[in-house]
C-alpha cells in the first residue's frame, strides 16, 4: 500500500472561511438536518448517517475511512473532529502540520507512532510544526483525532510559527521555525508576498 499524503483542505481559507466549517454547513443542507438548537444531538439522531457519509474525505487510501464528524469548536480558528479507520500496516509517512495542533486517541487497534506503540484508550498530542509518521498496527486501528485550525500563528505579521507546545497545548507558547522553510500552500493564510522576503532574509 502505498504512502498516505494527508489532505489538510479543510483548514485552508475560502473567501474569508475555513473549509471545515463550510463542508459542515453543506452537508447539514443537503441532508435537510434542522438547526440543533440548545439540545444533545448524537451519531443516532434522523439524518445524521447521512451527514456523516457527506463528510468522508475524498481521496483517501484503498482501506482507509477518513470522516469529520458535524461539529465545529470555536467559530474563530476552529477545531474539527475526524474518526479515521485504518488497515493494518497501513503507513502514513512523516510530515508535519504548520497550523495545526493534533490530539489523537486509539479507539481500537493500535498505531506505532515515532517508535512508541499506542492502543486502546493511548492517547498522543502532536504541537503543530513537528514531524510525525505512524504506522497501524496488525489489526488495524480506529482513531479520533482533533485538529485546532490556526494552532500556530497564521498571522502573517509574525515571522516564525508559535508552536503549541506540552503540556498545556496553547498554555506553552514556544518559537518555532520560520515560515520561510514552510511551502506557502502548506498556509491557512499565506503570508503576504513582501512579508515572505523578510522572513527569508
Amino acid at each position: 500500500m502505498p504512502d498516505w499524503e494527508p489532505d489538510d483542505s479543510f483548514h485552508k481559507i475560502t473567501d474569508g472561511e475555513y473549509n471545515g466549517v463550510r463542508y459542515v454547513r453543506e452537508a447539514l443542507e443537503k441532508a435537510k438536518m434542522p438547526a440543533f438548537g440548545k439540545r444533545i444531538v448524537t451519531s443516532r439522531d434522523p439524518g445524521i448517517r447521512e451527514v456523516e457519509e457527506l463528510l468522508l474525505r475524498p481521496n483517501m487510501p484503498e482501506g482507509v475511512k477518513k470522516g469529520q464528524l458535524p461539529i465545529i469548536i470555536s467559530a474563530g480558528r476552529p477545531s474539527f473532529l475526524f474518526i479515521t479507520s485504518v488497515p493494518p500496516g497501513c503507513h502514513v509517512k512523516r510530515h508535519m502540520h504548520p497550523d495545526d495542533a493534533i490530539t489523537r486517541i486509539v479507539i481500537s487497534g493500535s498505531i506505532t507512532l515515532e517508535g512508541v506503540e499506542l492502543t486502546q484508550g493511548d492517547w498522543a498530542y502532536v504541537p503543530n510544526t513537528v514531524p510525525y509518521s505512524y504506522t497501524a498496527g496488525p489489526y488495524g486501528a480506529n482513531i479520533l483525532h482533533m485538529y485546532n485550525c490556526g494552532g500556530g500563528d497564521d498571522d502573517p505579521k509574525y515571522d516564525v510559527w508559535k508552536i503549541h507546545g506540552f503540556p498545556g497545548g496553547g498554555l506553552s507558547i514556544l518559537p518555532g521555525p520560520p515560515k520561510s522553510t514552510v511551502p506557502l500552500s502548506w498556509f491557512s493564510k499565506p503570508p503576504t508576498e513582501s512579508q515572505s522576503e523578510k522572513a527569508a532574509d
